[in-house]
């Protein structure tokens, strides 16, 4: 995130830059890619402040333009890192302490982050507490 002064040079806008990558055209990464490294940061759409208008190419049925006013939570969202396997154990503990049977044991979350941390999310407060 990055502050910028608006146009009317008024306002202190916080602005989320993505950088595309060597010789990858920003524009061209996609909108969940640009709300997910938000979240990572703890920026989230805010419910009042989003807008998407579709292009007019017959060419590319996704290509558009997308508007999102996002709001700090005080949390981020990110992948799962083997360093979280202790907390997300712990949190299937303390979420099933009657049916210990329905846990999610440490092996398989362990399994569950090398092989596929993309869909394994981990919410965290400021500090880096999940």
């Amino acid at each position: 995130v990055v502050h910028r002064l608006s146009d009317c040079g008024n306002f202190d806008v916080p602005t989320v830059v993505v950088d595309g990558g060597e010789g990858k055209d920003v524009s061209a990464i996609a909108l969940h890619d640009v709300m997910f490294r938000a979240a990572e940061i703890g920026l989230v759409p805010d419910p009042a402040g989003c807008f998407l208008a579709r292009g007019k190419s017959t060419s590319c049925s996704e290509c558009g333009v997308a508007i999102i006013r996002l709001r700090r939570t005080g949390y981020s969202i990110r992948c799962a890192r083997m360093g979280d396997v202790d907390a997300l154990v712990s949190i299937e503990a303390a979420n099933w302490k009657d049916q210990p049977e329905m846990r999610t044991n440490q092996l398989k979350i362990e399994d569950r982050i090398r092989n596929n941390p993309q869909c394994n999310l981990v919410v965290q407060d400021e500090t880096g507490a999940c």
